[in-house]
């Protein structure tokens, strides 16, 4: 009998504590599997909480768009432009590539005729600034950049000292030079292009945006192809670069409004924060993607005046990482956001 007790004993099931992996912690686990290829600068109420890789120039997607929204408010703030005015959508569709497979604007315009924002075929200009953050359109950005000035917004990099941001070029003609017109070989076309200096490279992205926009008939005459990966992943390569400390500190200017005058401020929140977010006072959030690139630039400042940024860029991504983090970003991002243990977190992913 004694001996039964026993190995009924040795049978019973043994208690077991298993902790699944959060998504934050699937994101930790990423930076230090990756730690050449990500970057992240987080700044807590005046002080840096976390600069992993931040010094470091990397793809940023288009993250620069920021800076378009930037210069966006400062000219509806001092009434350069009216946010009212209505815009053809066909001067926006000019600049839409529908082969690229990196353009989301039909989302957008899906949304504008679902919430009954175009009338006669036009779209208030407010919504074209908004469009472009939110559904990170390239044909919505093309367009704004040419409105409001390319040298305008140059200026705007400058104006914030940003020394390691590469030159704002316009996206979709930098697109076009990819498109095979000629039929010619792809390998050869491949090694032109990446022949061609910095200084090139802009130019003919430029003189690309300029046909776009003066002939309509140049994408019907032009953009007759799929872009392959390979030309996809090399336009991405080739946008502007910068360091994530550099946007975090555009970010924390803009939370603190230091540089410029309420009127522009009250203007620039009205673009780029979403009103009504659940515990925050002020929210932004600009997550940007390419084909292999993820990045995001965010701000909040909760209930008690609590100031968070954070920027990170994940590069050089295979398509199954890029949807894992986007499942996974809002939860890594809640974690920095609420909690003190994060950086030692990133410090172990050193």
């Amino acid at each position: 009998m004694k001996l039964l007790k026993k190995i009924v004993f040795l049978l019973l099931p043994i208690p077991l504590t298993i902790t699944a992996q959060t998504q934050a912690d699937s994101m930790f686990a990423f930076f230090a599997k990756h730690k050449k290829t990500t970057a992240i600068y987080v700044i807590k109420n005046n002080g840096i909480a976390a600069n992993y890789n931040g010094n470091e120039v990397m793809p940023i997607a288009t993250m620069p768009n920021l800076l378009v929204a930037m210069e966006f408010a400062k000219q509806a703030a001092y009434k350069v432009i009216d946010t009212t005015e209505r815009v053809n959508l066909k001067e926006i569709v000019k600049y839409y590539i529908e082969n690229t497979k990196a353009d989301t604007y039909e989302d957008w315009l899906t949304q504008m005729l679902v919430q009954k924002k175009v009338e006669n075929n036009t779209v208030a200009l407010i919504e074209i600034v908004h469009g472009m953050l939110q559904h990170n359109s390239l044909a919505l950005s093309e367009y704004l950049m040419d409105k409001l000035g390319f040298d305008n917004i140059k200026s705007t990099l400058q104006s914030y000292n940003l020394n390691d941001h590469d030159a704002i070029m316009p996206w979709v003609g930098a697109l076009a030079l990819y498109q095979n017109r000629t039929n010619a070989n792809e390998k050869k076309m491949a090694k032109a292009i990446s022949d061609m200096n910095e200084e090139g490279y802009c130019k003919n992205a430029f003189l690309m945006h300029v046909a776009i926009k003066n002939d309509s008939m140049f994408k019907t005459k032009s953009f007759n192809k799929q872009l392959s990966d390979r030309f996809l992943l090399m336009w991405s390569d080739r946008l502007p670069q910068a360091s994530t400390r550099t946007y975090a500190t555009l970010l924390e200017t803009v939370v603190k409004e230091k540089m410029l005058d309420a009127v522009y401020y009250r203007m620039l929140r009205k673009i780029i924060e979403t009103p009504h977010q659940k515990d925050f006072a002020r929210y932004s959030t600009n997550l940007t993607t390419t084909k292999n690139v993820l990045a995001q630039a965010q701000y909040t400042v909760d209930a008690k005046g609590n100031e968070t940024v954070i920027v990170y860029t994940c590069t050089e991504l295979k398509p199954m990482e890029l949807q894992q983090i986007k499942r996974w970003h809002t939860d890594f991002e809640n974690e920095i956001i609420t909690t003190t243990t994060f950086a030692n977190k990133l410090n172990v992913a050193k």
